[in-house]
């Protein structure tokens, strides 16, 4: 089960996103970036960003560059190692 953080902090669920769902949720194409996160039992290996979303300025995303330790702009989806081929 994938976790949706967007700008404003809130989470939404996302059951294994396709690459379409994951584009609408940030906004264009999505850029991969490594991370860990564990959260509810569960651990999460990657973090899906817009690719251009500093070109787009979007909005500051504070809880996922926490998570991964960089700046993450827009909407993020947080996955499981399983749920992406």
């Amino acid at each position: 089960m994938g976790k949706l953080i967007l700008a404003d902090g809130s989470i939404q669920k996302m059951d294994s996103p396709t690459l379409e769902q994951m584009q609408e949720a940030v906004g264009g194409y999505i850029e991969v970036i490594p991370c860990h996160y564990q959260a509810e039992n569960e651990v999460y290996t990657m973090c899906i960003v817009n690719e251009e979303g500093i070109i787009h300025n979007l909005e500051p995303n504070m809880v996922a560059s926490r998570i991964c330790e960089r700046p993450i702009v827009g909407p993020s989806i947080f996955l499981q190692a399983n749920e992406m081929d």
